[in-house]
């Protein structure tokens, strides 16, 4: 009983300061990866269609902080006349080529891209939304008409759920150590019962809105979470005693310590 309420605890605490996302779950984000502008110095944004989204908004001061260049391309993306919204979040891309907006992005939007040196502004003539909850775009630039051309980029979603997956089961398999759960046809369902959540965690994630999600908070991801080890539990107590020993009280602490850590991990690893 001691462990249960430690684990609890442990819970908790891990839903209560920050964004959890669960058993290492994708978190909603924008990635785009830019080609044509090797060589220019540019800057990038999204212009979103609703004013504000999270701590992001079109309406406020300069942000501190920012070089003289910066303040420069804030102040021309600020003043650019378009019925989205500007809402002060930039970056600069030259060394990457990549764009990056992981936290609260704009569910639809536009593409800015500034120029620096030629003073130049290309902005999308097409809308474009997230078409999951991490979204990874092909940047296309024509530099001559400047024009934007955009394609999803499935491979990079592709890898991100296997980055997901191949954490997960990590430290699923570590902490199953932990346990002395080491027989191999246990650690093989181990395995497969961590590919069917993770996959039904994508599903979900694809299926509930963003806003809907920003709304239910912590509830939300602890109801996920709640939903994942309650599976787990589930089919490890039906199939793992039957390759050695396990109590169902053994399980049970694996199931929520296994998918507490993962959760924490994912948290910091995946951000």
């Amino acid at each position: 009983m001691k462990k249960f309420v430690l684990i609890l605890l442990i819970l908790l605490n891990c839903f209560h300061p920050i964004s959890v996302y669960a058993d290492s779950a994708p978190k909603p984000y924008v990635h785009m990866r830019i080609k044509g502008l090797s060589g220019k110095k540019y800057y990038v944004t999204l212009l979103s269609k609703a004013d504000s989204t999270g701590p992001w908004s079109f309406d406020g001061e300069i942000i501190d902080g920012l070089s003289e260049d910066e303040k420069v391309v804030w102040e021309k993306m600020k003043n650019y006349q378009d019925d989205y919204y500007f809402l002060q979040y930039f970056q600069e891309c030259t060394d990457t080529h990549q764009f990056e907006w992981n936290y609260y992005p704009p569910d639809e939007f536009k593409i800015m891209i500034y120029l620096y040196e030629t003073d130049q502004m290309i902005v999308s003539q097409e809308t474009y939304t997230r078409y999951a909850f991490d979204s990874s775009f092909i940047i296309n630039i024509d530099i001559e008409k400047l024009s934007i051309k955009v394609q999803e980029d499935y491979y990079s979603y592709i890898f991100s759920f296997m980055s997901r997956l191949l954490l997960t089961l990590g430290i699923e398999l570590f902490v199953a150590y932990y346990f002395k759960i080491k027989n191999k046809k246990q650690l093989t369902i181990i395995i497969f019962t961590n590919i069917f959540t993770q996959i039904i965690l994508n599903i979900l994630f694809g299926l509930i809105e963003q806003t809907m999600l920003y709304v239910l908070g912590i509830i939300g991801y602890a109801l996920i979470e709640i939903l994942v080890i309650g599976i787990e539990y589930r089919l490890y107590k039906k199939y793992l005693p039957c390759y050695g020993e396990c109590t169902f009280q053994q399980l049970f602490n694996y199931t929520v310590f296994a998918n507490i850590l993962s959760c924490f991990i994912g948290f910091i690893c995946l951000k």
